[in-house]
Order: C-alpha cells, then sequence, then structure tokens
C-alpha cells in the first residue's frame, strides 16, 4: 500500500513538472483608436489614429507591431494623409491606406511599436464619414522572422475632447439637481 501511495505522489510530482515546463504562449494583443472632427466651412472629416500594441513588453518581447492598413469600405476621396515620425504612408487616396515603420526594430533604436507602447499621428482628410473602419497590422514574430503576425478588428472610435466636458457637465448638472431637490424635501418640507 506504501508502496502504491509513493508512486502515485511521484506521478503527481512528475506531471506537475512536466506542466509547469511548458512555455506560456505569448498573449499579443493591439488596438487602433481614433477620432473623427469635422472640418469646419467644408464638408470634410479628419481622422486621427493611435496605435497601440497592448502586449505585455516582458513576455512579448520583439513582437513589434510595423504596418498599419486601414481599408475604406466604400470608394472615396482622402487627403492629407499624415505619418508620425519614422513612418511612411501609401495610398490610393480611396479605398485604403497603409503606414508602416520605416526603421526596423523597437523605439528607441527603430520606430515600429514596441509591447506596452502607443504611438499617435497617423492622420487624413475624408469628404465621407465612416461608420466602421477595418484595421489590419503586422507585427514581427521574433521565432519567425519571415512571416509576419497579422492582426485585424475593427478601429474604436473615442469621443473628442468637447463631447466629454459636455456629458460631464451635463451628468455634474443633474447630480446638483437632484442633490438640491433630496435637500430641499426634507429641510423645507419635513421629509420625502
Amino acid at each position: 500500500m506504501k508502496r502504491l501511495k509513493l508512486v502515485g505522489f511521484l506521478i503527481v510530482v512528475l506531471m506537475i513538472t512536466v506542466i509547469c515546463s511548458i512555455p506560456a504562449w505569448a498573449s499579443l494583443s493591439s488596438q487602433v483608436f481614433y477620432t473623427e472632427t469635422a472640418v469646419e466651412g467644408q464638408n470634410l472629416w479628419l481622422y486621427r489614429f493611435t496605435v497601440g500594441n497592448l502586449s505585455d513588453s516582458v513576455q512579448d518581447s520583439g513582437y513589434n507591431l510595423y504596418l498599419l492598413y486601414i481599408t475604406i469600405p466604400d470608394a472615396v476621396s482622402l487627403s492629407n494623409v499624415q505619418s508620425p515620425t519614422g513612418w511612411s504612408a501609401d495610398s490610393n487616396l480611396s479605398t485604403y491606406l497603409c503606414w508602416y515603420s520605416t526603421v526596423p526594430g523597437a523605439m528607441p533604436v527603430g520606430t515600429d511599436i514596441g509591447p506596452g507602447f502607443f504611438l499617435s499621428g497617423f492622420s487624413f482628410l475624408s469628404d465621407t464619414r465612416f461608420e466602421t473602419l477595418p484595421f489590419s497590422l503586422a507585427m514581427t514574430d521574433p521565432v519567425n522572422l519571415d512571416i509576419p503576425i497579422m492582426i485585424t478588428g475593427n478601429a474604436t472610435a473615442v469621443p473628442v475632447p468637447p463631447t466629454v466636458l459636455l456629458l460631464l457637465g451635463g451628468f455634474g448638472g443633474m447630480a446638483y439637481l437632484g442633490r438640491r431637490s433630496i435637500v430641499d424635501r426634507i429641510f423645507r418640507h419635513g421629509g420625502f
């Protein structure tokens, strides 16, 4: 019986050792955020993008974003394409925009977006507002440098600051009026 318990204990220890020695796979993640602003006096919309490599900066070291591709759902007129420092853009100014890093490697050596970092400065003008903006991102794979890792999704709209301030002001006003009416009921009318 003791021998059976010892064998069972050794099997459990062996299983724990094997499970703990299997490397954990990196959970690569990224996101594209944008703001949309109407250009006064013109029928144009300014789109500004921020790209984030949300991967873990230690565990996912070497997995750098180096390409952003935006698919325009319908043929439109695009103009004034801007790139952050160290990046260039390619576009037919109608159905796609492609930004790419010109110096390989994560900052400060290169201009790729390393894990845990964000980069802004991607922008363009459009004569059309968009409901969705599908994107593709290419990321280096330090294990296999010949084949990039592709991440796809839809860019997330972020409200412009005046909209956020307006919302906060509205909520603050509602809270003030709500508190004031409760105080009036308690002190001036003798309760609820």
